[in-house]
């Protein structure tokens, strides 16, 4: 699998139901671009960036650096210091993430 179709298709599943129309919109791409990068033209690297940045692969990318550097140089008790914190942030994420799919479901809180 092409580069191209990784990040296309890694797009595609981060927002699965976005149209031409809202991706265009999200990457200020034209409309008419989407659709025949989407139907296999060529990428230009502009055009990947963008693809990159929306993902968030250029982000996670970044971070898996940071994390190794700070493997590196951090003591034992920074690094445990870091690992409570992913974890406490990575509970509150699911907890929020679930209460707020309750409430969108027409659930109520209490």
């Amino acid at each position: 699998m092409s580069l191209q179709a990784k990040i296309l298709s890694q797009y595609r599943k981060i927002y699965p139901h976005y149209t031409l129309r809202e991706i265009s919109s999200q990457t200020d791409i034209q409309l008419t671009r989407l659709f025949r990068l989407f139907n296999g033209a060529p990428m230009k690297l502009e055009e990947y960036e963008i693809f990159l940045t929306v993902t968030g692969v250029q982000r996670e990318s970044e971070l898996q650096s940071k994390f190794h550097k700070a493997l590196n140089s951090f003591s034992e008790k920074e690094l445990t210091r870091l690992d409570q914190f992913i974890s406490k942030a990575m509970k509150w994420n699911e907890i929020m993430t679930q209460s707020n799919s309750v409430l969108n479901n027409g659930q109520h809180s209490a």
